[in-house]
């Protein structure tokens, strides 16, 4: 266990927990015309974020290794067959993570700004 209560198994659920959340909060923007998706994704980030917020409360980006989640979750949502199917898409997202876990937990988070800054940066790479 380390200094903030978490064990190594508890840590990485979390760490896969974080990994979903970003992956669907990219394949939500990235794979935008499809309404049904878009509202499946946003619940399970949404309802993933609620329960990450108890148990990464006390940890950094470092500590969860953050960035190295984003590129597994870029990959992730790239991958994905109905983001593969938008013609329209041709995302450069950067490769390190372009929030931080304060933001992610945040009490005011919006998954409808967390969205836009995703789309912003695959506008400008």
């Amino acid at each position: 266990m380390d200094g903030n209560g978490l064990g190594d198994a508890e840590r990485h659920a979390a760490q896969d927990d974080l990994r979903r959340m970003l992956a669907d909060l990219i394949k939500a923007e990235l794979a935008s015309t499809d309404e049904a998706a878009v509202a499946r994704w946003r619940e399970e980030a949404l309802r993933l974020r609620d329960d990450l917020i108890e148990r990464l409360g006390s940890l950094g980006d470092v500590d969860v290794h953050l960035d190295a989640l984003w590129a597994q979750a870029r990959q992730e949502a790239q991958d994905d067959l109905l983001v593969q199917a938008e013609e329209n898409v041709k995302p450069v997202l950067q490769a390190q993570c372009l929030f931080t876990l304060p933001e992610l937990t945040a009490p005011n988070f919006s998954f409808e700004a967390a969205a836009a800054r995703i789309r912003m940066s695959a506008a400008t790479g």
